[in-house]
């Protein structure tokens, strides 16, 4: 009986992980899709501006708003100007389309350059003249907002993945830090400590989150459009950086199916690495190992070797992963069960 509770109790509290997780993930998804869409939306109609007539204007009146939440403070340069068309007066507030916060250095160098009285270029809707801007097509601003919008959309593709790959399943199929490729002589596994993608996805995350700290604080004494390009540069340079850094760290497994060897050597090794003969190949080996953090709880990682004995020599084996989690082992021992005939045992450290 108490079995019998302790089971329901696990299927409960999986139960409700499980539709938490789901109602995360799908109020997470809205919202950044919902930016996107807007943000996508509002650099059209900026694209399309680069179109529009343009007829001469003066500034009305030039500020500096500040916007206070419970997350920080942002600012928007808000300009009032006067223009003609046909003969007809209007008013316009608009600078661009989209929402543009920026530090207040930036926003006061924006008011600065459109001070009372001053004349300026206006872009107007010929269809609407009432509908025109300051400032068409895609800048500093568009790029920062896009460099905002980075982390969220990161996390919400990380989060979807995860879930296809669950819903597929692991039976047969490598884990996604293994990447296999076929050549003429037979399977070519790169198996990495971490995938490269989901490395580099996690700086593009990392780097994006601080870059839009740099700029916000590094605005008082900077442009704003030298220090988001800066992030960008970040951006791109640490995701390609963290990528073959791993590419470099990764051991690579040939299968040789003609000549009935095995070859394994890490990927940044110009030395040629000695085969292993299939015949001296015993097991596939998932080895589990047992840790303590500094709370006293238990962590437990897997290794995945290939034991092997040549004749009149000692065993030993060739260890292909460490510190993987036991459904990345399971799933890839049983692969390489299965392609290398081996039974696939399981020992402790």
């Amino acid at each position: 009986m108490k079995q019998l509770f302790q089971r329901i109790g696990l299927w409960l509290s999986f139960g409700v992980g499980l539709g938490f997780a789901a109602v995360w993930i799908g109020i997470w998804t809205f919202g950044t899709l919902s930016f996107d869409v807007a943000l996508a939306r509002s650099f059209y109609f900026q694209l399309r501006a680069l179109s529009f007539p343009t007829t001469e204007g003066t500034i009305i009146a030039s500020r500096v708003e500040g916007h206070y939440d419970g997350e920080g403070s942002s600012y928007t340069a808000k300009i009032d100007y006067r223009y003609t068309v046909a003969r007809q007066e209007h008013v316009g507030h608009r600078v661009q389309y989209q929402w543009s916060s920026f530090g207040p250095g930036e926003a006061r160098r924006i008011v600065a350059q459109h001070p009372p009285g001053s004349t300026v270029q206006v872009y107007y809707n010929p269809r609407n003249p009432a509908d025109a801007l300051l400032q068409p097509g895609l800048g500093a601003s568009c790029a920062l907002i896009v460099l905002f919008t980075m982390p969220f959309n990161v996390i919400m593709l990380g989060c979807w993945i995860a879930v296809g790959q669950h819903l597929r399943g692991t039976k047969g199929r490598l884990p996604w830090n293994v990447v296999a490729r076929s050549t003429p002589e037979g399977p070519m596994l790169h198996i990495y400590r971490q995938s490269p993608l989901v490395s580099a996805a996690g700086a593009v995350l990392g780097i994006s989150f601080l870059g839009i700290f740099a700029v916000a604080f590094g605005s008082l004494g900077a442009p704003q459009g030298v220090l988001v390009s800066l992030a960008w540069i970040a951006v791109f340079a640490g995701a390609v950086w963290v990528y073959r850094w791993q590419v470099r760290r990764a051991r690579v497994l040939a299968i040789d199916e003609f000549r009935g060897t095995v070859t394994l050597r890490q990927c940044d090794d110009s030395m040629p690495a000695k085969p292993t003969p299939r015949t001296e190949l015993q097991a596939v080996k998932l080895r589990k190992k047992t840790e303590r953090d500094s709370d006293g709880d238990e962590k437990h990682t897997f290794s995945v070797e290939l034991t092997r004995q040549s004749p009149g020599d000692e065993p030993d084996s060739l260890c292909l992963a460490t510190d993987w989690t036991e459904q990345q082992a399971q799933s890839f021992g049983e692969w390489l069960s299965d392609r290398l005939k081996l039974p696939l045992l399981s020992a402790r450290a």
